[in-house]
């Protein structure tokens, strides 16, 4: 599944695994959402851009990050790290001698020149060699994000553990790999969701969608002892009941695209998106991650992409269509055109034509009065 798309699903799957069969929710298989009222369908058929425009294409960082599924492509080099180069670091940084947090790491993978970390960092690791270790001296920028290391003076201790040909980064079976991995197609849904408009909502299943919103953050935040926090960062029962119709919105979009196109899904392809949901979530086993959520949490992640398949596929009928269109009336107009111009030049033999036979006619009617 899409990266960010995949991010909104795993945010609401607690709350709707927990109450898609209670209460007030809607059996699809035998409530039509267009026709019982729920929703309205725009022209989704006649969009006429294809939606892939909107899909957004893997980033340089998107590719260094996963480099590790598809190691056996990475090429390790000899030489000394050069500017350009990826490298797998071990690094640990320190204030004052002391380790501060989110400043270690190991086997971090980064090209170096990227600018993705502070100054000096990477300019650091040049020259290094595979195996040394080398502390680097930095100063964090002023408007960096962490206001307690805004300034601040650190030190590095890096350890260079490899230097790889970033000739990857353009290998087209990669690409290929991080593409269908990490392509983020959450503005493509944005777009389908469009298309649907929601006149009324099922009143129980929203309070109850509501409420085990609000029991989640209740737990996460008592979990973090930081209970007095919930309101002060507008944690109330409208913002939860607001994030409840939020979620249903997306859901009444599935289904209401599922039942006008008939779409279905195979045994495969539902273990397939357990598979990808169990991961994403945490879980070894994709087994124990269906026993865990309701079925209609995978259902309809299932339905969700089918439903993107199908509406991107239409969308480029319709683009297909008005480049019909459009060319079919560049031709009449030429047509049209043409035969203008023909008309211009024989209307004036024809003018001769009409006078010379008015002329004698004329000369005919005077010859016989005479």
């Amino acid at each position: 599944m899409k990266k960010t798309l995949l991010a909104l699903v795993l945010a609401a799957m607690l709350a709707f695994s927990l109450v898609s069969c209670s209460d007030g929710s809607i059996d699809y298989a035998t409530v039509n959402l267009v026709d019982e009222g729920y929703v309205t369908l725009g022209d989704y058929k006649n969009f006429g851009i294809d939606l892939e425009m909107f899909v957004t294409a893997p980033d340089e960082a998107d590719i260094i990050s996963h480099l590790s599924h598809v190691s056996d492509k990475l090429v390790e080099l000899e030489s000394a790290a050069a500017d350009g180069d990826i490298v797998d670091i071990d690094f640990v940084g320190t204030m004052n001698g002391v380790e501060f947090e989110g400043g270690s790491a190991e086997g971090t993978l980064l090209r170096l020149g990227s600018d993705t970390m502070i100054d000096g960092f990477e300019d650091g690791i040049v020259g290094m060699a595979k195996g040394e270790v080398k502390t680097i001296d930095v100063t964090f920028p002023e408007d960096y994000g962490n206001a307690e290391l805004k300034g601040k003076d650190a030190k590095f201790e890096i350890t260079l553990n490899a230097v790889y040909d970033s000739a990857i980064l353009t290998d087209p079976e990669v690409l290929a790999h991080v593409q269908e991995e990490t392509d983020d197609t959450s503005a493509v849904w944005s777009v389908i969701q469009s298309f649907v408009t929601v006149n009324k909502y099922p009143e129980k299943y929203v309070k109850n969608v509501a409420n085990t919103i609000y029991k989640n953050y209740e737990y996460t935040y008592r979990m973090y002892g930081m209970m007095e926090n919930m309101s002060v960062y507008g944690i109330t029962d409208e913002y939860c009941e607001k994030e409840a119709k939020a979620s249903v919105d997306s859901e009444f979009a599935v289904y209401a695209f599922v039942q006008a196109e008939n779409l279905t899904y195979t045994e495969e392809e539902f273990d397939a998106m357990a598979e990808e949901l169990a991961a994403s979530y945490g879980y070894t086993d994709a087994a124990q991650f269906k026993k865990a959520v309701d079925k209609k949490v995978i259902e309809t992640e299932v339905y969700r992409e089918k439903v993107i398949e199908r509406l991107t596929a239409l969308s480029k009928e319709s683009v297909a269509r008005g480049e019909q269109e459009r060319a079919e009336a560049e031709e009449t107009t030429a047509a049209e055109t043409t035969a203008a111009v023909v008309t211009e030049e024989v209307a004036p033999e024809t003018t001769a034509a009409e006078t010379t036979a008015a002329v004698t006619e004329t000369t005919v009617e005077e010859t016989v009065a005479q």
